[in-house]
This record gives C-alpha cells, structure tokens and sequence, in this order.
C-alpha cells in the first residue's frame, strides 16, 4: 500500500540548503517604538488581568468540587452491598450500589475482518499511520546596527510516522515534499456485544471504563487488496520496514479486558445493579454519577481508598495550575514596569527581576487567600487558617520594617 512520491530533479539545492535539509527565508521588519512597545504591554496587562480572574474562578470552584466529591464518596462508601459472588444474582439489591469482583467473559471474539485479526478481547483497536513528510520552523531574530530587526524562519524536512494526515500543499517548500491526501485505511475500534462478570452484564459506560489498552502482535502476514502486510515487530507493514517510503503504512493493535477461557482479566465493579442484572452508573442524592472500574482484583475498601487518591490528585493538580495563572497573570499585569526602563539595560534587568519576585509573592498570597475563601464555607477552622498563610508575606514584610524603623532610631 505504497504511494509514490514525488522526487527532487537532479542538481536541486533549495534555498540555502537541499530539499531534505531545508532552506531559510530572510526577513527585514521596523523595530516597534517606544510607544507600539507601551501599547503592547498594556493589551499584556489586560490579558493578565483576564488570567487572574480565571484562576481565581478555576481555584474557587476547584475546592468545591474536592469536597463535594470526597462527602460524594463518604456516602457512597457507607451505602454500598458486596456481592461475595458475581455467580449469584440477588434481586433484593435492584437499583442500589453494589460492589462485586470477578473475572471478565465476552459473547464472542472480537475481530478485524478486513486484516485477519481477532481474539477474545472486550475492546481491539486499530491504529493507522503513515510515513509522511513533515515540516519544523525555527524562528530566530536578530537586531540590526541601523535599528531593524533580522528575521530567520529556518524550514527543515524530514520524515516520520503519523497517525493522521499531514498537509504538505501547506509547506513553505511543498514541490518536493509531497504527501498523500488521504489514508488508505481508517483506524478503528471494535466492542464485543456482550462483556459480562459472572452473571453481571455490563453497560456501555461500565465497558467504556475497561480502557487498560495493551499491544496485541500480529502472528502472521495479511494480504489486503492484493497488497501483502509484513508482520515486523508488532505492527504490520505495508512496504518494507527497514526501509519505509513515503505513502507507506503501518498498523498496530492494542487490545483491553481479556476473555479467552484461563486467561480472563479480572475486575472490580461498584455500580447500579439494574433489573437484567445490568451494571450501570448509580445516582447519588446530589446528582453524581457513581460507576468505578478497576481492571485489577481489589476489595471494595481498596476501590473506594483508589477514588480518594485520585480525588487528591486531580485537588492538586489544579491547584497547581490556579496558582502558576496568578503568577503568569501578575506578571503579565505588572510587565508595562518592564517597557518603560527597557532602554536602560541594567535597570531593565533589576526591573524583570522584581516584578517576577512581586508575581510569585502575589500570586502564592492570592491563590491561597481564594481558596480560603472558598474554605470558609466548608471548614471555617481550615478556611482562617489559610487565611493567615495567605497574609503572611505581608506581616512578616511589616514586621522586618518596623523593626528596620527601630533600628535606625537607635
């Protein structure tokens, strides 16, 4: 399945380079004064202003969400029935949280009728690419003695494997690094029609959880549309692997859940035990939807503790990321300092330095001062305490100068 491309005529060089190393484009541009420089950081400002109002937002709403979900996950606990065994189905617990372990089973193979390849799997992708041209600028500046600014865009050329198809009729130098417009074969993904634990269906959305993917390799070569695919490795190709040209491609296939009888991948479930018995999500008093899957054996204490973890990492993950837009936004904010000592290069170094140090101060006092706000709601001991956190740069800034007061009228 190989598609010519087109080759570079004898004696081509490029610009400044031939067509697989590429060239480099020269450009002149007017060095933006003082006033263009002034009007720049003040739209900066503007943006970061923009910055500090969403991370407040994103921060506020953060530590809702991590208290709602960790008293989510308190009542869930408490509420939830074992099943000892998911070979006995108990009518008694319709429509309530169950928790059950057990081994996965299918209706039937999984397969990709149009390359051969099958198995007793819940879910089977399809991965396509294709070796393809591809583009990399760099951009580099350079100030002239007359003032102007000296601009280098470099374009280089190379080749390399995509899952999706690269536009080359877009590349500054496309006459010589030419793709196909389309793949010839799509990636795509198979689901059994039936995946059960014991006697325990499951839904659409507990299937959709079953997303632990691993490599399946190919055993053998696969003729398709009279072109033969070469079994390297674990992926199938269609040209020669060593040495792949441009229009070639590859497939490779991950599986998830195992089902093929002494090899069963195990689960563990807390869901809705729906009439059928189906699994599916359960809705808590406050709307949330419960549906957790781990492919892997865990007690229900284990499943419940992994939730608990994973609530604590996305609290801080997002913490994180409230914290660094204050920063980024003060700094954004306080950058017009910046532009009207930039003629003084010394002064311009101590400035940056500075408004950097005030953005982390600012930034870490507002991002705790928000969530304490944000705490106070939930736990008012917790909320005065970070509140205290947050002031604190400011008193220990108050006491150092009151006592630098004291100092001098001695």
């Amino acid at each position: 399945m190989a598609f010519s491309a087109a080759g570079p005529p004898a004696g081509y060089a490029g610009m400044m380079g031939g067509p697989s190393s590429g060239h480099t484009r020269v450009s002149y541009k007017r060095a933006p004064n003082f006033l263009e420089r002034l009007g720049g950081s003040m739209c900066g400002s503007i943006v970061g202003l923009f910055l500090i109002a969403g991370a407040c937002a994103l921060l506020f709403l953060n530590e809702g969400r991590s208290v709602h979900t960790y008293n989510m996950l308190v009542e869930t606990s408490h509420i939830c029935k074992p099943v000892k065994s998911p070979d006995s189905v108990y009518s008694v617990l319709d429509n309530q949280l169950i928790y059950l372990s057990g081994k996965l089973s299918t209706s039937g193979p999984v397969s990709d009728v149009e390359f051969g390849v099958s198995g007793h799997y819940v879910r089977l992708k399809r991965k396509v690419e294709m070796y393809q041209w591809i583009e990399e600028t760099e951009k580099r500046e350079f100030k002239e003695p007359d003032g102007t600014i000296r601009e280098e865009r470099r374009y280089s050329y190379s080749t390399a494997w995509r899952s999706n198809v690269v536009n080359s009729n877009s590349f500054d130098d496309p006459r010589y690094h030419q793709n196909p417009r389309s793949m010839p074969v799509g990636s795509m993904e198979w689901t059994a029609d039936r995946t059960s634990v014991g006697r325990y269906e499951l839904s659409h959305d507990a299937v959709a959880e079953i997303s632990n993917f691993r490599p399946l390799n190919p055993s053998r070569e696969v003729t398709n549309a009279g072109n033969v695919m070469t079994v390297y490795g674990d992926m199938l190709y269609s040209g020669i692997p060593q040495r792949p040209e441009v229009g070639d491609i590859r497939i490779s296939y991950t599986y998830a859940g195992r089902t093929d009888e002494g090899r069963e991948d195990t689960v563990s479930v807390v869901a809705r035990q729906s009439p059928g018995p189906l699994l599916t999500p359960f809705t808590t008093s406050d709307g949330y939807r419960v549906l957790f899957l781990y492919q892997e054996a865990l007690s229900m204490d284990e499943v419940f503790e992994r939730q608990h973890a994973s609530n604590q990492a996305i609290t801080w993950l997002l913490r994180g990321l409230g914290w660094l837009l204050t920063v980024v936004g003060f700094n954004l904010v306080a950058g017009i300092l910046t532009t009207l000592v930039d003629w003084i290069p010394l002064v311009r170094e101590l400035v940056s330095l500075s408004v950097l140090l005030l953005s982390l101060a600012l930034g870490s006092s507002l991002s705790l001062f928000v969530m304490a706000v944000a705490w106070l709601r939930y736990h008012p001991l917790y909320g005065f305490a970070i509140l205290l956190a947050a002031a604190s740069p400011f008193i220990i800034s108050k006491f150092l100068s009151h006592r630098n007061e004291q100092r001098k009228a001695c």
